[in-house]
């Protein structure tokens, strides 16, 4: 009776993704493998790059004019949901009273001094990360996050809040105006009309202090 085999698995970066290679290194019985070989052949295991075959059976189905067998396409699809959320439009007013139109489309918008918000302030009383607004179950809410000076609306300090229209958010020296609020359309827009991009500069073309 024979002894079990034993099987190593090791990483060879000469060896193509997809592929397996059979490396019988210890002899038995004097025969190197062989039978393991045959064994993996005999399965249609791709070994040291090519493709094993019983030689009457024909070339592997879908194969192309060489008889090599199609290579496996194993790319994952991942669909994006679709935003379900409030869509609204938020006007910004500095301190030297220019503004902007900032257009909330549903997904989360983090607003604070740092570059990578969504709203960039430029308000030395507004923090790094200071507020975030975002939908959750068809409501428009404020989220404090954390702040120095704290998140307000209509002069009241929160910790988080369902917006309305008409809702005055003060972020330091910074007021947000909540101008409208609307469910997304058949198409996830809007019909709270156009807007400018949250980035931009306001009426006067710089931005407050």
């Amino acid at each position: 009776m024979l002894d079990r085999p034993v099987v190593s698995i090791l990483g060879d970066p000469s060896v193509a993704p997809g592929d397996i290679a059979v490396d019988p290194a210890e002899p038995h019985d004097g025969v190197r493998g062989e039978r393991a070989v045959d064994q993996v052949q005999a399965y249609g295991v791709r070994t040291a790059g090519a493709t094993a075959v019983d030689p009457g059976s024909g070339p592997p189905v879908g194969a192309d004019e060489g008889g090599q067998p199609p290579v496996a396409d194993n790319t994952a699809v991942f669909v994006v949901p679709g935003i379900d959320g409030p869509r609204a439009t938020i006007r910004e007013i500095r301190p030297d009273h220019s503004s902007r139109t900032i257009a909330f489309d549903g997904r989360p918008l983090t607003i604070g001094r740092a570059d990578d918000n969504g709203v960039v302030l430029r308000d030395g009383r507004a923090s790094r990360h200071h507020a975030r607004i975002d939908g959750r179950r068809g409501s428009l809410v404020l989220s404090d996050l954390g702040s120095t000076n704290g998140s307000f609306v209509n002069d009241r300090r929160i910790d988080s809040i369902a917006l309305g229209e008409g809702d005055r958010i003060r972020v330091g020296t910074t007021t947000l105006l909540v101008e409208t609020i609307a469910a997304p359309g058949p198409t996830g827009g809007t019909d709270a009309g156009p807007s400018e991009p949250a980035t931009g500069s306001g009426a006067d073309g710089s931005f407050a202090g």
